[in-house]
């Protein structure tokens, strides 16, 4: 719980101090929520946990679902 806590504290620094555009804060929080989601696995002890796309492959396959 305390892990989590400063995993939001420190998202929240990183984007209020930096100024980021609109593209760097959909990154931002896109790289944030994957790390919750490998630390939360990690302290699940999963043996197999969900492969998650980099950011750039998951804007291209939402490019491709926004276009059907």
């Amino acid at each position: 719980m305390k892990r989590d806590k400063h995993l939001l504290m420190a998202f929240i620094i990183s984007i209020t101090s930096s100024g980021c555009s609109t593209a760097s804060f959909q990154q931002l929080g896109y790289f944030a929520v994957q790390n919750f989601g490998a630390y939360q696995c990690q302290k699940n002890m999963v043996s197999e946990c969900n492969a998650r796309p980099n950011y750039d492959e998951y804007q291209r396959q939402r490019g491709e679902i926004q276009k059907q």
